[in-house]
């Protein structure tokens, strides 16, 4: 009954201080559901993080405006919870948060009733509120519909679309299920569904979308459609649970066609990269080039860059020092003779280190770009 008292005080003094912008009430979990029910409303959660941007952005220029303020006060109780604090963990356990800011709302059960994440304007927080508070559109009144056996395709998709912004992927079992009615996957409906809302390497989605590129390439554009490939075997290469067997596996799949050996070669020295492993590294990259010659000058570059940073064996960084003057070949410029001068000066060749370094220098200044880092390597060759 104190902490009642406590919190209530604590919303008046909120109240007295400004009347603009979201009141939010501090207080455990439990306190605030206890505040809820007495009020008989929802909870709002602002489930953010120390070190997330866009909720920063949030707290100073949504929150706080009179509109967003007028209809948050008026129909929930508003807290704000640090993930990673306190019972942060546990309550981000417990509704599945896995993106930031994740807004809960909840009610004074501690039921979940609707869940959205990322950045909301004004605008949009207000109408996501609107739908937690609408009986037949918010998350709980469409999970029971969809687990009371209703697969009526245009339920499907607003459902799938409201599970993809909660932000922690539970959207996948609805998007197989919505798939499941769609007889011709190429139509441009389902086409944009799938572009959409594939997230996961191992799904049915992504085997469609990398075994017809070609319909994918007409309608969303090669570039775009090759950034979603990658960034969603990104994913898998940071999956600390594949080996590299299955990554590879993955990669010749998604590349099926004349450059898949190719593909798996290359995520052979990422896998490594990504995991620490130097030597393993360092030998994949250079079995890779040798096999598959490279053409591209920032590329080659960029492999003799990650050499002289984490590569400390002589015979890896006179390989390296190779690549580089491959990558110097096709596109001589300041960034790829810096690359060989620092190779050279790790090795101990200070001469070689020298001339690199002033090339490097030159071409900067002929090309009136910065030569801070260059010049600073020169003075230190030249101690």
């Amino acid at each position: 009954m104190r902490a009642f008292f406590i919190i209530v005080f604590s919303l008046f003094l909120t109240q007295s201080v400004g009347a603009q912008g979201v009141r939010f009430v501090h207080g455990t979990l439990e306190e605030i559901l206890s505040l809820a029910q007495k009020e008989d409303k929802l909870v709002f959660i602002d489930a953010y993080t120390d070190w997330c941007g866009p909720c920063r952005v949030m707290t100073n220029t949504v929150f706080p405006k009179g509109e967003v303020g007028a209809f948050f006060n008026e129909h929930f109780i508003s807290t704000k919870i640090n993930m990673e604090k306190g019972e942060g963990p546990e309550i981000g356990l417990k509704y599945n948060v896995r993106s930031y800011p994740s807004l809960l709302f909840i009610d004074s059960e501690g039921t979940l009733v609707h869940k959205v994440a990322g950045y909301l304007s004004a605008k949009k927080l207000i109408e996501q509120g609107k739908v937690a508070l609408n009986p037949t559109l918010s998350l709980k009144a469409m999970e029971e519909r969809y687990l009371v056996g209703d697969r009526n395709p245009e339920f499907l998709l607003k459902y799938l679309d409201l599970r993809y912004k909660m932000g922690d992927n539970s959207h996948e079992p609805v998007a197989e299920e919505y798939l499941k009615t769609q007889k011709d996957w190429s139509k441009p409906g389902v086409l944009n569904a799938i572009f959409k809302y594939v997230v996961d390497a191992d799904s049915k989605m992504f085997q469609y979308m990398t075994e017809h590129k070609d319909l994918f390439y007409r309608k969303f554009g090669a570039s775009k459609v090759g950034q979603k490939i990658q960034s969603i075997l990104n994913k898998k290469i940071e999956d600390k649970t594949i080996s590299l067997a299955q990554l590879q596996d993955i990669y010749r799949k998604a590349y099926a066609g004349p450059n898949c050996e190719k593909e798996a070669s290359k995520v052979r020295m990422t896998y490594y990269r990504r995991r620490g492993n130097r030597k393993a590294f360092a030998q994949a990259a250079l079995d890779h080039y040798k096999k598959y010659p490279c053409k591209n000058a920032a590329e080659l570059n960029d492999i003799g860059a990650t050499f002289y940073d984490v590569i400390s064996k002589r015979k890896y960084l006179k390989k390296a020092t190779k690549l580089v003057k491959q990558s110097i070949k096709l596109d001589n410029n300041p960034e790829n003779n810096l690359t060989l001068a620092q190779l050279y000066f790790k090795l101990g060749k200070r001469r070689k280190a020298r001339k690199a370094a002033l090339t490097s220098i030159a071409l900067a200044k002929a090309m009136d770009e910065d030569y801070d880092d260059a010049d600073e390597l020169l003075k230190e060759i030249e101690r």
